[in-house]
């Protein structure tokens, strides 16, 4: 038996076969007025097949002056608090299935501070980072490239040692 996929998981598969290494990251509002909870499922197991390098998750506020602000089924603030969490515990699982390909891989940097930077794949103050630990002799500068080699990643913090 064939299982049909989803559009955008096939989408999805076809990029990153066309360029391995490709991060993809997006941000979602939940609890939009007339999401139901069936949108909602739909939402998480997307979430789960897509495999986000990055996601931001916000609850929608209902804004004065918007159209939206009087569209009939406003979703109650608790329901859009737990989609958030939901979403970001499914998220969470993707990430760990990432970090668990990261570890004791050597990766390039751009440093933002001596202590931490960030790879190709993370927006800056947006996405996770890197902390790198000191090494004897090397303080990186804000603004260097550097090569890292990622020794543990939780959530969206990795840590890394400089590799000459």
């Amino acid at each position: 038996m064939q299982v049909k996929r989803p559009a955008e998981a096939l989408y999805k598969m076809e990029l990153r076969r066309a360029m391995p290494g490709l991060a993809i990251r997006t941000n979602f509002i939940v609890g939009f007025p007339g999401e139901t909870a069936a949108d909602f499922r739909k939402l998480v197991s997307f979430v789960r097949e897509a495999g986000f390098d990055n996601l931001g998750v916000f609850p929608y506020s209902r804004e004065p002056g918007t159209s939206a602000a009087g569209f009939p089924e406003q979703v109650e603030e608790r329901v859009k608090a737990e989609r958030v969490e939901a979403l970001v515990r499914a998220q969470s699982g993707v990430v760990d299935a990432i970090n668990a390909k990261l570890r004791g891989k050597t990766l390039d940097l751009l440093m933002d501070s001596p202590f931490f930077g960030r790879t190709y794949r993370d927006a800056p103050e947006i996405d996770g980072r890197v902390e790198v630990e000191p090494a004897p002799g090397r303080t990186p500068k804000a603004g260097d490239f550097v090569k890292a080699r990622i020794l543990s990643a939780e959530g969206y913090l990795r840590r890394a040692e400089l590799v000459p």
